[in-house]
């Protein structure tokens, strides 16, 4: 087929066996001159050659695995605060089975993302692991749109596979989980834990703090840099100031490593120390900001877009799908509460009726 685009250049595309082949042309002879010369090759049986020598004459159109490259680069390198887990699920897209980042990137298409998800499903992996690696294509596909390197996203149209929702235990639940392991937490670790469970912040966030961040006075701490690359603020409580103020000023960072004196790595030690002599081991440190939304969640006529704000979120969705959950049970009760407050003021003006 050959279609002009919006630019003035003409695109050519045929499908070969599972793939589309498209290229952009200046003019519209060159578009059909490739496309018959491929008509010709399939028929001949020597479309490698002629493929190869497209690409020796359009070296331009590039892979995808030179597109995540390029994306990583320039993009995640400069305007993602923690690129591991870009860099992670890049790798493993790279060493697909399905060689996803061997195909020119306008040739792909949803079959080759079929593959990668069946080649995943026989390692095992649950459908979240595997639509949080495809979500990492296909923003770096958008990225290259937006970039000029293609035309139009060959994933566009790709929808995430189902996930199964987390079942979370009960406000009351976690509160006293996370009473018994703090209560197993040494004095130099605690306050990183109270200042998490307190403001809702991520972990990074809170080991990365600076006292040049903290603004006592107004009760707000400044994250410059977040998940999102936006700045934004954290409310102090009492609880959240008693925290930073515990530990003396030694160091830039608020909080640190008590024998190295500077900031922790991941404070992932004392954690699962205190969570198994508390034999709460399914509690994690990414439950206290869970722990913390529900707390919001549950206080009557809170918007969830507060909610969103204050942990950060860019989308709503992510804060209504996974931390904002509100209890079941207490909603009922909520709403029959509320119930017999209207039926009360019903039989008020009925009785102010029947005097008048």
């Amino acid at each position: 087929m050959i279609k002009e685009l919006e630019n003035g250049t003409w695109r050519m595309s045929i499908y070969l066996r599972n793939r589309q082949i498209k290229r952009r042309y200046p003019t519209k002879g060159q578009a059909e001159y490739w496309f018959y010369r491929l008509k010709a090759g399939i028929a001949a049986g020597s479309v490698r050659d002629v493929l190869e020598e497209m690409e020796g004459r359009h070296g331009e159109f590039k892979t995808v695995g030179e597109i995540l490259d390029l994306y990583l680069d320039l993009h995640c390198r400069v305007n993602n605060r923690d690129v591991e887990s870009k860099e992670s699920r890049i790798r493993l897209l790279k060493a697909s089975p399905a060689r996803l980042t061997r195909i020119p990137a306008e040739e792909m298409i949803l079959g080759d993302i079929s593959r990668h998800v069946a080649a995943r499903k026989k390692e095992d992996k649950s459908n979240a692991t595997i639509n949080r690696e495809i979500v990492v294509l296909k923003h770096a596909l958008n990225w290259a749109v937006s970039n000029g390197y293609l035309d139009e996203n060959p994933l566009r149209h790709w929808h995430k596979l189902t996930e199964q929702r987390m079942i979370h235990p009960s406000s009351e639940e976690f509160e006293t989980a996370i009473a018994r392991v703090f209560g197993k937490l040494g004095k130099e670790v605690k306050p990183v834990f109270v200042f998490m469970y307190e403001t809702g912040c991520r972990r990074e966030e809170a080991l990365s703090l600076t006292r040049t961040q903290v603004d006592v006075a107004d009760e707000v701490v400044l994250l410059p840099k977040t998940k999102t690359g936006k700045p934004r603020y954290l409310a102090l409580t009492e609880a959240a100031i008693g925290a930073i103020e515990s530990l003396p000023a030694v160091c830039p960072y608020v909080f640190y490593h008590p024998r190295t004196l500077t900031r922790w790595y991941d404070c992932r030690t004392p954690g699962e120390s205190a969570r198994e002599a508390a034999e709460c081991t399914w509690l994690t440190m990414k439950d206290l900001r869970t722990a913390f939304a529900m707390r919001w969640a549950d206080v009557p006529g809170i918007e969830k877009h507060v909610i969103q704000t204050l942990l950060g979120h860019a989308d709503l969705s992510t804060t209504d799908k996974f931390y904002a959950l509100h209890e079941q049970k207490k909603a009922v009760k909520r709403a029959l509460s509320l119930q017999k407050e209207a039926n009360l003021r019903l039989v008020k003006k009925a009785k102010e009726a029947v005097c008048a």
